[in-house]
């Protein structure tokens, strides 16, 4: 039965979001719904994670922060607009945040959204936007209210996965975020 609801959370991963990820945290939307309901096991009567020594996890956010300086990127620890974690990153010159997920009072927390959104002159069109969405397996894309898109990429971590691991997925978002900056001419 887990890999079945890993199966559904990849699934829902990849699907484009229409909501910020605050927005999603705060009103249940999709990523707060769907995914969490999705994710959750029935071990876990209070929701929280606790991290694994030597493995990369949201519910160590400092540890993911130390991890990504380790690695060269520039990350400081924050919180959103309703108190859970957020780091504020960089690469290649472009920001982005990575947003924790699953978090129980804040902590606890068992997933990480890397997003980064685009404030356009002119917007994209849905159809544009949904091009990428056709075409992309790492990471997808919405437009919020005024047209300007914003990428998003999931990880379920848990208890935690191995700094390779991590490493790699920061790697694929990192060449996704890049592939993103053409597809939208930035």
């Amino acid at each position: 039965m887990p890999a079945i609801r890993l199966a559904a959370a990849t699934v829902l991963a990849l699907l484009p979001l229409n909501a910020t990820p605050l927005l999603a945290k705060s009103s249940g939307g999709l990523v707060g719904g769907a995914i969490g309901s999705v994710l959750r096991t029935a071990g876990d009567s209070d929701g929280g994670v606790t991290a694994t020594a030597g493995l990369v996890s949201a519910a160590d956010p400092e540890g993911m922060v130390q991890v990504l300086q380790d690695l060269g990127y520039r990350a400081s620890l924050e919180a959103d607009g309703v108190g859970d974690p957020m780091i504020r990153s960089a690469s290649s010159g472009t920001g982005f945040n990575i947003y924790f997920y699953g978090c129980v009072d804040n902590a606890g927390c068992d997933s990480i959204m890397f997003s980064s959104g685009f404030d356009l002159a002119e917007g994209m069109e849905l159809a544009t936007i949904n091009d990428w969405n056709q075409d992309s397996v790492v990471a997808g894309a919405y437009l919020d209210d005024e047209g300007d898109p914003y990428l998003q990429s999931y990880i379920l971590t848990r208890s935690g996965i191995p700094t390779e691991v991590f490493e790699y997925a920061l790697g694929e978002w990192e060449y996704a975020l890049g592939d993103f900056l053409e597809f939208i001419d930035w």
